[in-house]
């Protein structure tokens, strides 16, 4: 998650033998595959939330999956996308 809030992408990438991405379960996109998962940091964390930083608060594992729960604190590109946050302006994800 850390090479994530620099926008190391390869290095977040290069953590898995196959680049697969699940979205948020509000939207329920499935990202699949290097290609997409590049595209998805390029849309999404690169353009949209240049400043969107994640604060990893569990990490679970399972043989096939890494599941995070996290939390992104206020950030004014999201601010700007009018997405709603919690009483201190973060979000969570679990």
């Amino acid at each position: 998650m850390e090479s994530e809030n620099r926008h190391e992408f390869d290095v977040t990438i290069a953590t898995f033998a196959r680049a697969a991405l699940r979205g948020s379960s509000r939207t329920g996109e499935i990202f699949d595959g290097e290609e997409a998962v590049r595209g998805y940091f390029t849309r999404r964390r690169a353009r949209a939330f240049p400043d969107q930083r994640n604060e990893l608060r569990a990490l679970h594992h399972t043989d096939d999956a890494v599941i995070s729960e996290f939390r992104s604190p206020r950030h004014a590109s999201r601010t700007a996308a009018r997405i709603p946050a919690d009483r201190e302006g973060a979000f969570a994800v679990r």
